[in-house]
């Protein structure tokens, strides 16, 4: 998996010094985490298996992974928009109140 990280378009020692103050241990330790989540939930979705192997060699527990996909993958339809709730009565004055900005 090294090598995978390596060939990166981005060099690490660009991320190092970006993110971690030129330490490429915690990067490549990130990067690592990230490559073996995708591999295992690649091997749950598509090849149909639980191969948790590649999550062993990086140090992650199953829940771990799937609580990091979890978060990094795309969020549920209520967590995507949060539309403000408006009471009725705020609603009838909107047009007159417009460009007021809160004084009256």
């Amino acid at each position: 998996m090294d090598i995978l990280i390596d060939s990166l378009r981005i060099p690490i020692t660009y991320l190092a010094n970006l993110l971690s103050a030129g330490d490429e241990g915690p990067v490549r330790l990130a990067l690592k985490r990230l490559a073996a989540v995708r591999q295992y939930m690649r091997s749950v979705r598509v090849e149909k298996s639980l191969d948790s192997a590649v999550l062993d060699s990086i140090g992650l527990t199953v829940e771990a992974a799937q609580a990091i996909y979890r978060l990094l993958a795309i969020a549920k339809y209520d967590e995507r928009f949060v539309v403000p709730t408006l009471r009725r009565t705020d609603g009838e004055r909107l047009y007159a109140d417009q460009g007021c900005c809160g004084f009256e």
